[in-house]
């Protein structure tokens, strides 16, 4: 059969959109084969119990650990088949951040006695090329627009060594702030006082770093949503018991201390997740809850270089430290005095509660003092403080009807969109990280 060159252009253009489909559909299978391996990897330590306390636990989760990475990286192998420029496109977006030059401008020596600190040099007394992000945990209550800096962790990774130290800084560290009263001149109260980039030059003074230019802000609601998707059983216990200080011979300082050791046992747990094939997903919607200035592309790198350096196998890499005088001391103060789970009270507010009142009061209100109400309450999430998961979204639901309904009405097109958009993000996370978790886990004494 004669083909003229138009049919022939036709039948090619069929065939390869034809193999394009084919492949789709192959990647499609295997992605949904491994996943629900890793679903079914990932509940038997859920169904063996909390694998903290046995020999015979830990072995099974480390067996588990083992055949979960081989499933990533059969599942990212195919990834990098289908998208093979992605991840390393990635990788150069995070590398792009990392200054190619660093100077050491020494620490001050702060009125508490708080020794100085620059960062690690190479033996040969070349500087490291690292890069700076701040943790900003806020301690706003329902309904506040900015409330203070209450946990304050510098994470610097360290692209010459492959390594990551978390350093906390506790909240009470003294800076002038123009105040006569010792308890106002603190570090915590710069973010509402003077502002974000305030916070960070003050951190970055502190340090001895020259700037400090990425972070990341969450509040309340959020830690516990970000602990609830980790697996913790009861992220709202856990939040108030990494925020105690009472117990802790050293106080604030042991607790900076804790918060910091948390953290890198979070981040070897759930770098694993993030790998080529699911971790783009995962981060761009987390970054719909919480607050950075990083977008997607760099996190997804940043979570590729510190899994190329193997920081979820080898927790050598991770270190952990604070800036204060007492920081060789913390390590076993937070091991031997500090207050243990079953000490932390019930919590005092009833969240859902006044997030009933803040929907009675909006319900009854114009559609401007209905946005005034419950735009701020909104942003902060703060239906994750509902214990009940059903419960938990229907009062989602509620209040960002009433606000949809009340910003159509006020042509605030945009900001109704932006509610349609986290809700969509917040429901694809939870549906996917309630499917694939790192485990169930129980925040104990280190």
């Amino acid at each position: 059969m004669m083909y003229s060159t138009y049919d022939r252009h036709r039948k090619f253009l069929l065939t390869r959109m034809r193999a394009k489909r084919l492949r789709r559909q192959a990647a499609a299978t295997v992605l949904i084969a491994g996943t629900g391996i890793l679903v079914c990897l990932l509940l038997l330590p859920m169904l063996i119990g909390d694998p903290a306390y046995t020999t015979a636990q830990e072995t099974a989760n480390a067996l588990v650990s083992r055949a979960f990475r081989g499933t990533t990286e059969l599942v990212d192998e195919l990834y990098r088949s289908v998208q093979p420029a992605a991840s390393e496109h990635a990788r150069n977006e995070a590398l792009a951040l990392f200054p190619h030059h660093r100077s050491h401008a020494r620490a001050q020596i702060l009125s508490a006695g708080i020794r100085e600190w620059v960062w690690p040099r190479t033996e040969d007394g070349a500087s490291h090329r690292a890069l700076d992000v701040l943790l900003i945990g806020t301690d706003n209550r329902i309904g506040e627009r900015r409330g203070r800096a209450d946990a304050l962790q510098l994470i610097s990774i360290d692209i010459d060594t492959r390594s990551l130290t978390i350093m906390g800084i506790p909240r009470g560290t003294p800076t002038d702030l123009g105040y006569d009263s010792a308890a106002w001149n603190i570090l915590a109260n710069v973010l509402p006082l003077r502002g974000r980039e305030a916070l960070l030059r003050r951190v970055a003074h502190l340090t001895g770093r020259d700037s400090i230019r990425y972070w990341m802000e969450f509040g309340f609601s959020d830690a516990m949503g970000v602990l609830e998707i980790l697996g913790y059983r009861d992220p709202d216990r856990d939040v108030r018991m990494l925020r105690r200080r009472e117990g802790y011979r050293y106080g604030d300082h042991t607790r900076s201390y804790v918060q910091a050791s948390f953290i890198g046992n979070s981040l070897r747990r759930v770098l694993p997740l993030l790998g080529e094939a699911m971790g783009e997903l995962v981060i761009s919607q987390g970054l719909q809850i919480v607050k950075s200035n990083l977008n997607i592309e760099q996190c997804h790198g940043l979570a590729l270089l510190l899994r190329d350096a193997g920081v979820a196998e080898r927790p050598e890499l991770i270190h952990v430290r604070v800036l204060s005088p007492y920081d060789r001391h913390l390590a076993r103060d937070a091991r031997g005095a500090g207050p243990i789970r079953s000490q932390i009270p019930a919590a005092r507010v009833n969240a859902e509660r006044r997030i009933a009142l803040l929907l009675a009061r909006a319900a009854r209100a114009t559609e401007g003092d209905a946005v005034q109400l419950l735009w701020t309450p909104f942003q902060q999430h703060v239906w994750l403080q509902v214990p009940d998961q059903r419960r938990r979204r229907t009062v989602r639901d509620e209040m960002a009807g009433r606000l949809i309904t009340a910003l159509s009405v006020l042509g605030r097109t945009e900001e109704r969109d932006s509610i349609l958009r986290m809700m969509q993000a917040e429901d694809a996370l939870y549906s996917m990280m309630g499917k694939v978790r790192p485990g169930v886990a129980t925040i104990v004494r280190p």
